[in-house]
């Protein structure tokens, strides 16, 4: 899928649309865990910053979380 999409110019995003639910709004900025998924991953809980809160609080935004925002404009290959 990656050699086609860069012969006809299409943008790739390597990383999981919903970052591990990230922007499904399945954290919270201070460790709360909102689903069963970010209740047993582990490994999720040593990838996210502030920072990243940041980019996805919807208080901190002034809008509605990114999950329920209109589709991305962007292909997601594999989808």
């Amino acid at each position: 899928m990656i050699p086609f999409c860069l012969d006809q110019g299409v943008g790739i995003i390597p990383w999981s649309p919903l970052a591990r639910g990230l922007l499904a709004g399945n954290r919270s900025r201070g460790g709360g865990k909102h689903t069963v998924r970010a209740g047993s991953d582990t490994f999720g809980d040593s990838l996210y910053t502030d920072e990243d809160f940041d980019v996805v609080d919807p208080a901190d935004r002034g809008g509605p979380p990114p999950a329920t925002c209109r589709r991305p404009r962007s292909p997601w290959p594999g989808s």
